[in-house]
């Protein structure tokens, strides 16, 4: 099945995942935008309540999406978890976006949803990061800032979350002022610069 260009009309909840809001986008809806086998990432644009937005579709399994709507969107119209939201939405065709590095990839997927939570941003943000992480003209300062775009990722899926590298787990408070990702073969604790290279121990400064 493809995807189909006519607009999708439906109304559901507004719901609260961590620190961002969404409402489920039906069955039959997700099908008719991101065709039969679906797509992983669906770019739209339509309307909330008659506001304008443009985001991109999350998967949330067996074929189904979420639409996120930012602070934006939310105000404009009023709504906050629990309410009903009318939604239009239609498929925008696009150049694929740049993809994901390795390095970034690979610490986004240390911190639980924090793929999936970088994919649930806008567009706009998600260029600025890489755009940042890709300024960086030596390892150790790219290694830097890879570290701060998944700590602003970990930011806003708010709590605890937790860094997984090589099987170990790390829990991450959410009232810590610093992470750093330091060398394996030097405890994290006794590390004299905390700010060498990746991927295995998790520092953590502020923390309480």
């Amino acid at each position: 099945m493809t995807p189909s260009p006519i607009p999708q009309r439906f109304t559901a909840t507004l719901r609260k995942l961590a620190m961002n809001y969404c409402v489920n986008v039906p069955a039959e809806a997700s099908r008719a935008l991101a065709g039969d086998p679906p797509e992983r990432y669906v770019r739209v644009e339509g309307t909330a309540n008659g506001h304008l937005f443009s985001t991109r579709l999350t998967p949330r399994g067996g074929g189904a999406y979420r639409l996120f709507l930012d602070s934006t969107v939310r105000a404009a119209v009023g709504i906050d978890v629990g309410d009903e939201v009318a939604i239009e939405v239609s498929r925008v065709e696009a150049p694929p976006e740049q993809p994901l590095p390795d390095d970034l990839r690979e610490a986004l997927a240390a911190l639980d949803g924090g793929v999936e939570a970088f994919a649930a941003l806008t567009e706009a943000q998600r260029t600025g990061m890489l755009a940042f992480v890709e300024r960086a003209r030596t390892a150790s300062t790219r290694a830097r800032y890879v570290e701060r775009v998944v700590e602003e990722v970990r930011r806003r899926l708010g709590g605890d979350r937790p860094i997984r590298f090589s099987g170990k787990v790390s829990l991450i408070p959410a009232n810590a002022t610093r992470v750093v990702i330091v060398d394996p073969s030097t405890p994290p604790a006794y590390h004299p610069s905390m700010h060498q290279h990746p991927h295995r121990h998790v520092a953590v400064a502020g923390g309480g």
